[in-house]
């Protein structure tokens, strides 16, 4: 599988999002209701308003606000208010907690509330009670301009957007590891606080889901149904049916689908590090997010988003359970979306954390009605499930980042049946019957497979040769999932890998080497590889051995393609 995330030039799992994409704001509220913007340019030192965000219990808490200094040359690109915040929930939490990213703060002008913008960075190694505020107008602004991340700030340090907690169904270390990828590159850092963030759909629930209001809770679903994951974050305004949350970037992807879904914060725990909110989210999508921007995750309430339905079978000793899972449906997320849900659905079915075998099915199917049918095989002697999580987003991965064409992924169904022994066996050495070789004949070859924690066992096989091979080569004989490591030859690709259509692509993906099986090949002095054998064993195949040999021209002789038929002849 690693070939072709080579060969297709598969780097979704480290390419930078996509530019911003052009697109009309969130409609402004009308009518004598409307909260007016406070104009960024009457902001001074001294004013005095208020913040909004969620508390335990479906409360919105009102804290106290000081307005410092106006940053003029903040590192997003735009202004940025410096604000004190104070006040009984402020003083229990610790300071500015992660997840009240998009809290608004109002100051009053001409007898009424304004709306200043959100809480959306913060010190953390500084004064946990100082925050920076994204103004309204870059929020409402999807075409705005800026590089979102850290920022220094005189005196006070680094200044880096409200960390965001992310609740999943399960938590692991594991898990936390695979997190880290999904985030890598994103100006948000992710944070988990493993086994006490709160589950989502956990708890008993209330009966009506809150009201997305300013100041409430809001999730923002990146896998949901069965199982679920979110980024939990604050609602900064909703008018007319548009949103506006968080005050920084999630991904800062422009353009984009997450869904949006109620939250119900059920405590805030205080941290010398960083004081995070805990809360449960509910399963029902009520809208989505269209732009996430380097201001603010701008969305429209009643919108469906756009995703990857994933239908999750596990099998664990003929015990099986499946899941209905819905992924974002960006080209940069879902293939490690994917990989995430299979581990929390394998650690769910397996209960244990060990070495073992898995075996994956995926059958992917495109919005034209193309459908890609792939095989694979992992093994681990330390945690299987982690193993067969991370194989199970590298034919996504392919999809999402080959050069060819936009993949349109509709849906996949994904079967991964667990076996405990880890079901391996190491090319331990290779040994060639007869040392002369000739062009159009075959090489016979005896390989001594040693199965994890069993006798070994040898097979022997006999390797085709084509007829105008000749001169000094190497006969390489691997599993099929096990880099080369010959001098000269490519760790990965080579003529029989490298697809040049999208087409090509998916017969690549249908055919490709599985890593239960047992791979011939040869590499002249060049460099350039050819396939000479595969063949399919019941274990998977690690390790390799090569042989350096001589094949003279079939002409020599006389002979040539004359010896014994291509593929596995006997065990010993």
């Amino acid at each position: 599988m690693r070939r072709l995330l080579a060969a297709a030039g598969a780097a979704c799992l480290a390419v930078a999002c996509a530019a911003l994409g052009a697109g009309a704001g969130p409609a402004r509220a009308q009518g004598a209701a409307a909260v007016p913007d406070f104009p960024l340019a009457e902001v001074r030192p001294g004013l005095v308003g208020y913040g909004l965000t969620a508390g335990p219990g479906g409360e919105v808490e009102r804290f106290d606000v000081e307005v410092l200094a106006v940053q003029e040359d903040a590192g997003p690109g735009f202004p940025l208010v410096l604000v004190r915040a104070s006040g009984t929930f402020i003083e229990a939490a610790g300071g500015v907690a992660a997840g009240m990213s998009g809290s608004p703060v109002y100051l009053p002008r001409d007898g009424r509330d304004a709306l200043l913008g959100a809480i959306g960075y913060v010190f953390p190694e500084a004064d946990h009670d100082l925050a920076l505020v994204t103004p309204i107008g870059a929020m409402r602004d999807v075409d705005v301009a800026g590089a979102p991340t850290s920022l220094a700030v005189p005196g006070l340090g680094t200044a880096v957007p409200v960390t965001t907690p992310v609740l999943m169904t399960g938590t692991s270390p594991r898990a936390a590891a695979l997190l880290d990828e999904l985030f890598a590159g994103a100006p948000t850092r992710p944070f988990a606080p493993l086994g006490a963030q709160g589950s989502a759909n956990g708890g008993a629930e209330p009966a009506a889901p809150p009201e997305l209001a300013p100041g409430a809770a809001v999730a923002v679903q990146l896998i949901g149904g069965d199982l679920q994951l979110a980024a939990l974050g604050t609602v900064t305004a909703v008018e007319d049916g548009s949103l506006l949350a968080l005050g920084h970037p999630l991904f800062g992807a422009g353009r984009a689908s997450y869904g949006l879904a109620p939250a119900d914060v059920t405590a805030v725990v205080p941290s010398d590090v960083v004081p995070f909110k805990l809360a449960n989210v509910r399963p029902e999508t009520v809208g989505a997010v269209t732009h996430d921007t380097p201001a603010a995750l701008v969305g429209e309430v009643g919108r469906e988003p756009e995703t990857v339905d994933l239908a999750l079978t596990v099998t664990v000793s003929g015990r099986s359970e499946r899941f209905a899972v819905r992924l974002a449906a960006g080209e940069r997320l879902y293939p490690l979306l994917a990989a995430i849900a299979t581990l929390d659905a394998a650690d769910r079915v397996l209960r244990s954390v060990g070495p073992g075998k898995a075996d994956l099915a995926w059958e992917v199917t495109l919005r034209d009605g193309t459908r890609v049918r792939v095989l694979e095989q992992v093994t681990s002697e330390e945690d299987v499930g982690l193993e067969a999580a991370r194989l199970a987003g590298e034919p996504l991965a392919v999809l999402a980042g080959n050069r060819f064409a936009d993949p349109q992924v509709e849906s996949v169904d994904l079967s991964v049946a667990f076996d405990r022994d880890p079901g391996s066996a190491e090319v331990a050495e290779v040994v060639l019957e007869d040392e002369k070789l000739v062009a159009g004949g075959h090489a016979i070859l005896h390989v001594r497979l040693q199965p994890y924690r069993r006798e070994a066992v040898v097979r022997t096989f006999s390797v085709p040769l084509p007829t105008d091979m000749n001169g000094e080569v190497t006969l390489l004989v691997r599993g099929g999932d096990v880099p080369r490591e010959v001098e000269g030859a490519p760790e990965e690709g080579g003529e029989v890998d490298e697809p040049r259509t999208f087409p090509e692509l998916l017969d690549a993906l249908r055919d490709q080497v599985q890593a239960s099986e047992l791979v011939v090949e040869s590499v002249d002095e060049h460099g350039d590889v050819r396939r000479l054998l595969r063949v399919p064993l019941a274990w998977v195949v690690v390790g390799s051995q090569d042989l350096h040999v001589t094949v003279a021209p079939a002409d020599e002789d006389g002979s040539g393609g004359d010896g014994p038929g291509q593929g596995e002849e006997e065990d010993r």
